[in-house]
């Protein structure tokens, strides 16, 4: 019951009420993605689901080393690129994934960044296996010379 109260008293203090509509789990769990996965300026935080022993693994400290609540929880420990695979009645793959980044490493490409609103929101976006799936989706195509 002491921990319901301090976290009741937690609550209000930071939002004003313990009312579900009065906060987002986002509001207080935000990816801040390092330099290096992101071009997002440093600083930059971003709500973002999950939680340790969730299938959106996203693990932070809820406390800091004092033993109080921090204000944010920035998840350090979390999948780059997740993917859930099943099968066709015929039996081809069919999977889904969501990734961090993008298609290219590039900074200065429009594919740099492309997939980050997907993994943040949690969105999964369909992996053509089929020839016909992949010619749908290709959106470029590049020939690479090994001469």
């Amino acid at each position: 019951m002491a921990a319901l109260d301090d976290a009741a008293k937690w609550l209000t203090a930071r939002f004003g009420s313990t009312a579900e509509s009065a906060s987002r789990y986002g509001d207080v769990h935000q990816i801040e993605p390092p330099a290096a996965w992101s071009a997002l300026p440093d600083g930059t935080a971003r709500p973002m689901d999950g939680a340790p022993d969730t299938l959106f693994v996203a693990e932070g400290a809820l406390f800091d080393a004092s033993g109080k609540p921090r204000p944010v929880v920035n998840p350090r420990e979390v999948p780059i690129y997740r993917m859930v695979i099943g099968f066709r009645a015929d039996g081809t793959a069919q999977a889904t994934v969501n990734y961090m980044q993008g298609a290219s490493e590039d900074p200065g490409s429009r594919w740099y960044e492309s997939a980050q609103p997907d993994w943040i929101e949690g969105t999964y976006r369909p992996l053509p296996f089929l020839r016909g799936e992949v010619d749908d989706a290709a959106v470029e195509r590049w020939t690479i010379d090994g001469k």
